[in-house]
Parts: structure tokens; C-alpha cells; sequence
């Protein structure tokens, strides 16, 4: 009776829908997530790798189970927690829903663009020779403030823009982001990410490189100090870089160790944990029933 246990389906086990199978990007369609994500004159497209069941639906099942736990631990009792993906999904298109409910208007893709930010975007840079190819390099750069405008300004050698009447606000600024990103990607283009990044961020802009899984591995100063990824050594596949964990701990240690091989632990679980008989145990590898 004190068990908590949680089931992962796609719309749940209730309702009209509950006999719909699938997955991750199937859930993020249904939930609104495709239709909010690309340009305004594309297809939707699916928003990120594996964010919605990987990210999402497991932060709302630690939230859950948590929630369970209290209750235990008040009343002794568990619970069955019935997550369905699809609407743990929903909860990431919030501010459509906002502004529905407020405005009457169904919110459209933006691409690289917000209601918050102009000029905002990413935009290309010099090109770099990899792996006997030519990769192209970009950066995201976005301004918030007339603060931040003219720290943009001043650092691509556009001090005319600031006091331009065009530009002056950012409601001006809105309406003219096609002249804006025109002139940004001309300063971009013939410098590294890099630097563009760097130079802007001292000048108080917001700015960061689009990083591939190179940089995220080898050149990246703040994983690299962090440690992020570790080398570790599996019995089957050998060396490989795994992600450590994105947090520390003053008074742990943690350690990230490989996975295990199928059937590793069946002696421990079987009769360390079940206290199932040997003579059980025996029949089940006889049978196939246990791998």
C-alpha cells in the first residue's frame, strides 16, 4: 500500500484518447509545440532532440512523485500516478494560450525572432574548415533595451544608428528588423563566432556562439571546467564520453560509472531483494524467461 509508481503514456489512461500510441514528437504536434516552432513562411517543425520526453514529462514526474512522497510520509500510503506526456506537454505552450485567451489571436512561428527583443537572431559568420568540409558558423545575438542598442551599435561601427529616428525605439525597431538583421549580417559575416560573441558581450550585449558537438566536447571552456563530460569505460562498447551530471553537490561526490550489461544484477535482485529459490532461479535461465 505504500508503493508509488508512475506510467508514462502518451495521452494517459482516461479519456477519449487514451488508446492513441506514440511518442515525443507525435505529443509536442499534438500539444501545440511544432505549430510555435520555425519561420513564419515553413512548415512547422519539430522543436528540439528529445526535449519534450526527455526533458519535459521527466520534470513533471519528479513533481509528481515528490508530491507523493509528502503524502506518504504524512499518511503512509503511496499513490499511482498517471502522467500523460501529451499534457505535461501542453504546460511549455502557455504564453499561446495567454494570449488567446486574452487577445482572441492564435500565435504564429517567429523563426529566430521574439515579441520581447529587435533586433534578435542568429546570424552567420566566417566559415571554418572541419573534418574536410567547410562548416558554417553562426551566432545568436538578441537586444532587449535602447541600452543594448546602442552597445550593439558601437561595437559593429554603427554609432549613425543610435541617433537614427528610424531605430529609436524598439517598437521602431520592430517594424525595420529585415533592414537591421541586413546590417548586422554584414558585419557578422566576415568575422569568427567567436569573436563576434565576445566582442558584443563586452559591450553589453547578449550574444553566444551556436556551438556543435565539437565545441560542446573538446573546446568549451565552462564544461571543460565543470568537468561535464567524463570518459568512461563500458564492458562491451569500451571508452566513451558520457554527460556527468549538470549540477554539484558540496558534500557529494558524483560519479557517473556505465551502464550495466543485461542480466548483470539477476543473482542480487533475484535473491538478495525477492529472496526467490535457486532452484526458481535455475529454471527461469532453463526456460528463457529470465535473460
Amino acid at each position: 500500500p505504500d508503493i508509488i509508481m508512475v506510467s508514462h503514456s502518451l495521452t494517459g489512461l482516461t479519456g477519449p484518447w487514451k488508446h492513441i500510441k506514440g511518442h515525443g514528437p507525435m505529443a509536442a504536434a499534438m500539444a501545440g509545440m511544432h505549430h510555435l516552432s520555425g519561420y513564419p513562411d515553413a512548415a512547422p517543425i519539430n522543436p528540439a532532440q528529445a526535449f519534450t520526453d526527455y526533458v519535459v514529462n521527466p520534470h513533471h514526474s519528479a513533481l509528481a512523485i515528490m508530491a507523493a512522497l509528502r503524502h506518504r510520509r504524512k499518511t503512509g500510503d503511496g499513490q499511482y500516478i498517471d502522467l500523460a506526456q501529451y499534457e505535461s506537454i501542453a504546460h511549455t505552450t502557455g504564453t499561446s494560450i495567454l494570449e488567446y485567451t486574452t487577445s482572441g489571436r492564435v500565435q504564429t512561428r517567429n523563426g529566430n525572432r521574439s515579441h520581447h527583443s529587435a533586433p534578435q537572431g542568429v546570424y552567420q559568420c566566417e566559415s571554418i574548415p572541419l573534418d574536410g568540409r567547410i562548416e558554417e558558423r553562426w551566432c545568436a545575438i538578441s537586444v532587449s533595451n535602447n541600452q543594448e542598442w546602442q552597445g550593439l551599435c558601437e561595437v559593429i561601427d554603427r554609432p549613425d544608428l543610435v541617433g537614427d529616428e528610424r531605430f529609436a525605439t524598439f517598437e521602431a525597431r520592430k517594424e525595420r528588423e529585415d533592414e537591421i538583421d541586413s546590417v548586422i549580417s554584414a558585419w557578422t559575416a566576415n568575422r569568427p563566432a567567436e569573436g563576434v560573441m565576445l566582442q558584443l558581450q563586452a559591450g553589453g550585449v547578449a550574444a553566444g556562439v551556436v556551438q556543435n558537438a565539437k565545441d560542446l566536447l573538446v573546446s568549451d571552456p565552462q564544461l571543460t571546467h565543470s568537468a561535464h563530460y567524463r570518459e568512461v569505460v563500458h564492458a562491451e562498447t569500451g571508452k566513451s564520453a558520457y554527460d556527468g551530471p549538470p549540477f554539484s553537490m558540496s558534500d557529494t561526490v558524483l560519479d557517473v560509472r556505465p551502464a550495466p550489461l543485461l542480466g548483470e544484477h539477476n543473482d542480487y535482485i533475484f535473491r538478495n531483494l525477492l529472496s526467490v529459490e535457486d532452484e526458481e532461479i535455475d529454471l527461469g535461465y532453463v526456460e528463457g524467461y529470465i535473460a
